[in-house]
Parts: C-alpha cells; sequence; structure tokens
C-alpha cells in the first residue's frame, strides 16, 4: 500500500491542533491559527487532501522524503531526526499512531542538516553522514546506518540521487558512491563504485556547492566554476556528449549560492537572486517562457527585479522563493 507524502511548515505553534479523524474530513488550519503555530508540521496525501497537523511533533525546521520506503523524515529544532508515513516496524521507535510516527529520536545523535530523495541521509553536528533507504546504498535500512568509511571527515553537505549519493567534506572535497548495477553516475568513471571514494578529478578543486538527481550531477566551486557528469540525454550537462566524470562546463557564475538538479536539468541561484537554468525543457521546466532543451546557461527573465533567495528542484518542477517572501513555481 503506497502513502503519497506532501508537507509544509509553520511559521509558530500551537497545542490545541486537530488531526484527522475517521468521522469526518480534517478542517484545513485557519491563517489564525497557522499565525499562532511555532514550526509545526502540516501533511497531506493518499488519507487526504486537506493540510492537517501531524500530532506529536513540533519544532520542526527541516523535512525530507525517502521516496524508496514512502515516508518522510524531520530535523526539529532539537537537531532530532523522527519520521512518520509507511507503517514498517523494523523500528522500535515506531509508535502506532494515526501517522506512525516515531515516538522517540531515530539516532542517539544530533543533527545539523537532512536531504531527501530516492535515499535519505543526514548529517550530524560532528559531520558524520548517517544513510538509509531500499538498495545497496542503505541496505533496505528503515533506520539510519552510519557511513563509517567518512565518520572521520567532517561533512558539510550531502545529495541523494537515484542511483548514487554525493558528500562534500569541510574542506571542499567530493565524495560519491553509488549502486553496484549503476555506480557510473558517481563520478568515478565507468568502473564499479559501491563506497565512498574522493572524486580524483576534482581533488584539487575546492568545492562549494553539490547537487544530483536522477542520470547527472553537477557541483560548484568556489569561483564559479560548474563540473557535471552523468549521462548528457536532453542536453543536461551542458556537453555534448555522456561524462562519466567531473567535466568543467563552458559557463561561468560568479558568486553561486546554490546549485540544484532536477530530472534532466539544473539550475544555478547566483548570490544576487538572479536564477539560471539548462537542460531538459519539454515541460517548460526552465521558466524561460518556451519549451525548447537548452545546453547552454540562461537567466530566467522574470527575476531580474525580484531577486531569489532559495530554490528548490523537484523532478520536473522548480520552486523559488523570492528576497520578498512570494513563492514561484514552474513546470507541467
Amino acid at each position: 500500500r503506497r502513502r503519497k507524502l506532501l508537507a509544509t511548515m509553520s511559521k509558530r505553534a500551537s497545542k490545541d491542533s486537530d488531526g484527522p479523524t475517521d468521522d469526518a474530513a480534517p478542517t484545513p488550519p485557519s491563517d489564525k491559527k497557522l499565525r499562532s503555530m511555532d514550526h509545526a508540521l502540516c501533511a497531506w496525501g493518499e488519507k487526504g487532501m486537506t493540510p492537517v497537523f501531524v500530532e506529536g511533533l513540533k519544532g520542526v525546521q527541516q523535512i525530507a522524503f525517502c521516496d524508496s520506503l514512502e515516508y518522510a523524515v524531520a530535523l526539529t529544532k532539537d537537531g532530532e531526526l523522527r519520521r512518520w508515513g509507511a507503517d514498517e516496524r523494523e523500528c522500535d521507535e515506531v509508535s502506532p499512531n494515526e501517522w506512525n510516527l516515531s515516538s522517540k529520536p531515530l539516532v542517539d545523535e544530533k543533527f545539523k542538516s537532512i536531504q531527501g530523495g530516492c535515499y535519505f541521509a543526514a548529517i550530524s553536528e560532528e559531520g558524520k553522514i548517517y544513510v538509509m533507504g531500499t538498495g545497496y546504498l542503505a541496505e533496505s535500512s528503515y533506520c539510519p546506518k552510519l557511513v563509517s568509511s567518512l565518520q572521520t571527515i567532517p561533512m558539510q553537505q550531502v545529495s541523494c540521487g537515484k542511483h548514487h549519493i554525493l558528500a562534500l567534506s569541510e574542506t571542499g572535497t567530493v565524495f560519491s558512491w553509488g549502486q553496484r548495477w549503476c555506480s557510473e553516475y558517481s563520478g568515478h568513471g565507468k568502473g564499479k563504485q559501491c563506497e565512498p571514494k574522493l572524486i580524483k578529478k576534482l581533488k584539487d578543486v575546492k568545492i562549494s556547492k553539490i547537487a544530483t538527481y536522477s542520470c547527472h550531477s553537477a557541483v560548484a566551486s568556489d569561483c564559479g566554476k560548474v563540473y557535471t557528469w552523468g549521462s548528457d540525454d536532453d542536453r543536461i550537462l551542458g556537453h555534448k556528449e555522456n561524462c562519466w566524470e567531473p567535466c568543467e562546463v563552458d559557463f561561468k557564475v560568479n558568486s553561486i549560492k546554490n546549485i540544484v538538479c532536477g530530472s534532466n536539468f539544473s539550475a544555478i541561484l547566483a548570490i544576487d537572486g538572479q536564477v539560471y537554468t539548462w537542460g531538459m525543457n519539454g515541460y517548460g521546466q526552465l521558466g524561460l517562457g518556451h519549451h525548447d532543451d537548452i545546453s547552454g546557461l540562461c537567466q530566467i527573465p522574470a527575476f531580474a527585479e525580484e531577486p531569489v533567495q532559495s530554490i528548490y528542484c523537484r523532478g520536473t518542477y522548480t520552486f523559488a522563493v523570492t528576497s520578498t517572501g512570494k513563492t514561484f513555481s514552474w513546470g507541467p
């Protein structure tokens, strides 16, 4: 039984929020109630299309989804990991409530960031990486497992693709590893790489941001250079052919704030709030007002007078939040 989950966080909290009942459809939270809440969490999906509060989960600062296990994980302000969703009981921490919300933290450690996708990954306050999900990468685990080979190297960012995971150390070096049958996407050439390994092509480059999605990856250096690798279907790499090791593309953005990957396209957020995209554009996911695939970097004109503060890609959709608090989305 599949459970499709969506979630959002309010800015403040309330102890009298109502959850879903068997007798009637849940009442959506009012604007007044949302304004009175403190990082409580709303979710909706197969159990109901109306957002309702996940009871017992407060102080949420970040949310991530694990597609392969059909559940979501929340990072609280106290650094704890809590999950809810599909009723899998491998962990004793899962309680039999309406949301199957874990009754205690998944790991006895404090965390600073989480990342979802086909797998789930989290970085502890000490810089250690924990992963979970189905398949070789996380050994079909429903509980986060420590990546022991990297535990002595403090990490600052992690990104989960369909076939591989990227990890960025605090010193700017990139490690990756992948599934045994698709590990060529990990950036080490066509050979198999099932355990974390430093990407040699980037060892002399200080990387500041990493991103991956399905069959390609993109990273940005601290001086604005961009490197990509993977399958070049639909011009997603900025090269003219497949590349199984990082290759520098022929465009540069000064002061890159973030780089993100969607399904067959990528986007860059510059420090000045401008957004640049390239790759497949059959669904309008590049935000350029047409459907032509683009192999070179293109600036989205809609944000010329509306600087963007944060950007997020998922599948063929892109979301952007501007410095004035407005939210934009585009895609199919």
